[in-house]
């Protein structure tokens, strides 16, 4: 007996694919921004390919105070940075001390290893600063490395 049932996609294609119809460059991002964007300049996903931001919130057109950075690395390996200005939507943050295994400039932070349905590794990294919650997603397996 055979099935017309193929496999699910792995997770990455998926987010990947949802996000694509929704990228934009980053001033047009801040053109609708209710927060300001965080500078990556510094940071070694400066090296990666942007493939745009992806705003999240109710409102399509803005102002938006959460958003996904969609990079690849050279090798094609997706990762999402999500930063979320809770403080500008009146929000928190609530971390409890034991969930935290690492720290991020100073920021009490969060590493997990995890697999997708497929099989895939897939390596997360969050934190909080006093203004923004951010959480760095890398579809591979890497170290806990503070960079």
């Amino acid at each position: 007996m055979t099935s017309d049932v193929t496999p699910p996609e792995d997770e990455a294609a998926l987010v990947y694919g949802a996000y694509r119809s929704r990228l934009l460059n980053p001033e047009a991002i801040r053109a609708h921004a209710e927060s300001r964007l965080s500078d990556i300049r510094a940071s070694e996903l400066s090296a990666y390919r942007l493939e745009g931001i992806v705003p999240q919130g109710p409102k399509r057109r803005g102002p938006w105070s959460s958003f996904d950075w969609v990079f690849t690395r050279p090798d094609g390996v997706l990762l999402v940075l999500s930063e979320w200005d809770f403080v500008a939507d009146g929000g928190g943050v609530l971390a409890l001390r034991e969930d935290m295994n690492m720290s991020v400039r100073g920021h009490p932070a969060r590493f997990q290893l995890r697999s997708t349905p497929s099989g895939k590794r897939v390596s997360e990294l969050s934190w909080a600063s006093r203004q923004k919650l951010y959480s760095l997603k890398v579809w591979d397996e890497v170290g806990p490395d503070a960079r």
